[in-house]
């Protein structure tokens, strides 16, 4: 298996004994292991100087996270402990809601292409424009002023002509800014 999971900062390692959701001493967890728990936004400051509006819009409306026992895998599969994944945003405000309100309309809990595992590091850019910009548009989560927004730019020729360019607004190429700034962040490719 492919898969990237993201390095925990050495600033931020944690020295205390930690359990597993189980509570059982005898399995590491990710954080132990060295490797970040919880969700970080998958944009950065400098997204636009490189990106185009619609890159960054989608960007913003993502976080990153480290994948527990918890969450699902794709196909109904399990997923690795500790492998980052791309959530919606909005999705994931939901099911942080529908913890505390279960009289949150469970089809809005985790709509198709909500939650996203890509298998390495080169494949943010194309997990982002194909797979996420689809369920963007049929987000039942996705303020409505958003998605206005949203289909207007889609249809907006300047745009659609942006999105087929493979160079950034800083002269890089898109892919490569994609990689760039996921190394930034801390990801890395590994094995599983």
């Amino acid at each position: 298996k492919n898969g990237y999971r993201q390095i925990l900062p050495e600033s931020e390692t944690n020295d205390e004994e930690s359990t597993t959701a189980e509570g059982s001493m005898n399995e590491p967890t990710p954080l132990d292991e060295g490797w970040y728990e919880g969700t970080i936004p998958l944009h950065l400051p400098e997204d636009s100087d490189f990106l185009n509006i619609l890159h960054q819009w989608v960007r913003q409306n993502l976080c990153l996270f480290s994948a527990s026992s918890v969450d699902p895998g794709r196909g109904g599969r399990s997923i690795t402990r500790g492998r980052v994944g791309m959530r919606c945003v909005h999705c994931a405000r939901v099911a942080v809601e529908f913890k505390t309100n279960k009289n949150v309309d469970r089809r809005r809990l985790w709509p198709q292409g909500s939650t996203l595992y890509p298998t390495n590091i080169a494949a943010l850019m194309s997990t982002c424009t194909q797979r996420c910009l689809p369920h963007f548009e049929q987000c039942p989560n996705l303020p409505n002023e958003q998605k206005l927004w949203l289909l207007g730019a889609m249809q907006d020729p300047d745009l659609k002509q942006q999105r087929t360019q493979r160079k950034s607004d800083g002269g890089m190429p898109i892919t490569m800014y994609y990689v760039v700034s996921a190394k930034r962040i801390g990801l890395v490719d590994t094995e599983d």
